[in-house]
């Protein structure tokens, strides 16, 4: 999507100079200067909302990121609280093992890891004489707390970005579209216009249809990229 709406801009400012040059006016037929200034601030819009766009993206990438690094603190957490069980119980205590949650599968959402956090709180309390033993401290206990915390924290934060990345998003293709309806405006008026003047209809052509080198524009897709 980026790579066409970038070759819609390019193809745009290009038909900006023949319409600037064959403009009507002081009786002349040419493109009108409504049209031309339309195309103009539609090329601005696109611009800017690309922009902003792109930073929403960038946004909720750091967002992202922010959550994975408080997820893997979870992780951290428990693999501590589950080695110092394994120090005191050994590793043929089927029962301690079920109770740490030893050789469970890494947790990767939110959901999972807030309430693994909670439960693994309460074991690591409940052990919290034997645990001390092997290194595991009561502040130990109080980060169980704190990543929790600073989980919803991220995940409050993460969601909010990709409404945000989302709404960016509409308003780019959104402007996209204002774009090649302005594109479209001016070429159909100058095919009336110039008409008779073939050699000034090819200024008016798009990059790929003759002006710039064979170039093949992007195909955009059918609907918008959904969020990351």
């Amino acid at each position: 999507m980026l790579e066409a709406l970038m070759f819609l801009i390019e193809n745009a400012k290009s038909l900006l100079v023949p319409s600037l040059k064959y403009q009507a006016g002081d009786g002349k037929d040419g493109i009108s200067v409504e049209d031309t200034a339309n195309l103009q601030a539609t090329i601005d819009n696109a611009e800017t909302k690309n922009t902003a766009q792109q930073m929403a993206v960038e946004a909720e990438e750091k967002m992202t990121e922010l959550q994975t690094a408080t997820i893997e603190k979870g992780r951290a957490l428990i693999r501590k609280t589950q080695n110092a069980g394994q120090a005191e119980f050994g590793n043929d205590d089927k029962a301690r093992k079920s109770e740490f949650h030893i050789g469970a599968d890494n947790i990767s959402s939110v959901k999972k890891m807030d309430s693994e956090l909670k439960y693994m709180k309460a074991v690591a309390t409940n052990n919290l004489a034997a645990l001390k033993k092997h290194g595991f401290k009561e502040a130990d206990v109080a980060s169980f707390d704190a990543i929790s915390t600073e989980l919803d924290l991220n995940s409050t934060n993460q969601k909010n970005a990709q409404n945000l990345q989302k709404a960016a998003t509409n308003e780019r293709d959104k402007a996209m579209k204002s774009l090649q309806k302005a594109v479209r405006r001016i070429q159909k008026s100058a095919k009336v216009v110039f008409a008779d003047q073939p050699s000034v209809l090819i200024e008016f052509e798009s990059i790929h249809e003759g002006r710039g080198g064979g170039k093949t524009p992007p195909q955009a897709p059918p609907s918008p990229p959904t969020a990351k």
